[in-house]
């Protein structure tokens, strides 16, 4: 006995697809932004981790945090940072501040990566450079524990180098058009010195990170921050 076979016509396919357009056009941008707000938790745990990790090294440290650095673009502070963040491998005997002189601790410790810098030879995080005494920075290093605002004082954020010591330099960030910029909305995430973390979006002007504008300490008493 053969079976009958119900034919679908040209426009019960259309209605179909018309459908499935639909039900994509929908679900689509909801699935974009659960993944958008996976990746800013993801930033914000791991500069909260950071934070901590600083804070406990400050401890051991007579209140300063990790320094000995002299260039943008290396970073001995996460290789200081490693152990802190539970981080002990092999690895680091190659990595700047953990004995090491060819490599970037980042390479290795996932919480030392910013989900949206999926390459790792980009850079995710940078930290204050008058913590770590950056090259450019002036004055003495910055003593942590003893800082009057340290929920203002910027500790470590998204950056596109690994130690900031001006607040203008996050501008760049902020600009979507650099190939280092920021995915979080066109902002970007900071940890201030007391642990807790905000996202800030002051836009890709350099005027419009001063502190009167931000509230952002870098150095206390200078760009008209407090003391």
């Amino acid at each position: 006995m053969s079976k009958s076979r119900k034919n679908i016509s040209l426009a019960e396919v259309i209605s179909i697809l018309a459908a499935v357009s639909l039900i994509a056009a929908v679900l689509f941008p909801v699935l974009a932004q659960a993944e958008g707000n996976k990746v800013d938790e993801m930033c914000i745990s791991n500069l909260k981790k950071i934070a901590q990790a600083t804070l406990a090294y400050a401890e051991d440290w007579d209140g300063y945090g990790p320094q000995q650095t002299n260039h943008v673009y290396k970073s001995y502070w996460q290789g200081q940072l490693a152990k802190n963040l539970g981080y002990s491998g092999s690895e680091l005997s190659n990595c700047w501040g953990a004995g090491g002189n060819k490599e970037n601790a980042d390479k290795y410790i996932k919480e030392l990566q910013c989900p949206t810098r999926w390459a790792k030879d980009k850079i995710s995080y940078g930290m204050n450079g008058n913590i770590t005494m950056q090259g450019s920075a002036f004055g003495a290093p910055l003593k942590i524990t003893e800082l009057k605002h340290a929920a203002k004082t910027h500790l470590v954020s998204d950056a596109d180098r690994y130690n900031v010591p001006y607040p203008d330099w996050l501008a760049n960030v902020c600009n979507t058009k650099t190939v280092l910029s920021s995915t979080h909305n066109g902002g970007l995430n900071v940890a201030f010195c007391d642990g807790h973390v905000e996202f800030r979006n002051h836009g890709s002007e350099k005027g419009s990170w001063d502190y009167a504008k931000t509230g952002i300490i870098f150095r206390p008493g200078w760009n008209r921050a407090p003391k």
